[in-house]
């Protein structure tokens, strides 16, 4: 959770830096990489950057050789970004202790 918040501050303070300097203002719009047909709201903007991270997730693995290096590494990735990692999801699993009132 500490790192989503860190990661979202630190994405929300480089906008904030990007759109402080008008020469980079103006080469983002120029190259219609921010502002486009669309509405062109932190929502937006986020949401394409999400798409970028999304699309090049894989580029660096071309072989399932790559996939079984970062496998390990993008699981644990995954289970921190859900919450999971205090949660035991390898063997047994503790009794639910259902009560019906």
């Amino acid at each position: 959770m500490k790192n989503i918040l860190a990661i979202t501050i630190a994405l929300f303070l480089t906008c904030a830096v990007i759109f402080s300097v008008p020469q980079v203002r103006a080469q983002i719009v120029s190259e219609n990489y921010i502002c486009s047909n669309s509405s062109n709201t932190m929502s937006d903007y986020l949401k394409r950057i999400a798409a970028d991270i999304t699309h090049q997730s894989l580029a660096s693995i071309n072989s399932l050789d790559d996939w079984l290096q970062v496998r390990h590494q993008r699981y644990e990735q995954f289970l921190e970004m859900m919450s999971l990692t205090d949660v035991p999801l390898t063997g047994e699993r503790p009794p639910l202790n259902v009560v019906v009132t």
